[in-house]
């Protein structure tokens, strides 16, 4: 289990999805938030497990994630 995980901050979001691109588990994807801009999905997180990697963190080329440490 990740000892951290990605906080998104959607005002700094360029909408460019190389996080999701770069995610190894998929735990990144985009979606439609605002229907009227059918064009630029966000960043969401899926079910899936994220591993902490930041690799998500490191590709975002606005730095709009940043890995959240947690735990021991």
């Amino acid at each position: 289990m990740a000892k951290a995980v990605p906080q998104i901050d959607y005002e700094r979001c360029v909408k460019c999805a190389r996080c999701a691109l770069w995610c190894p588990m998929s735990h990144l994807t985009m979606t439609l938030v605002d229907p009227a801009d059918p064009e630029r999905p966000y960043p969401e997180k899926t079910g899936s497990v994220c591993i902490g990697c930041g690799q998500c963190a490191k590709e975002c080329p606005a730095e709009a994630i940043r890995m959240i440490r947690f735990g021991g």
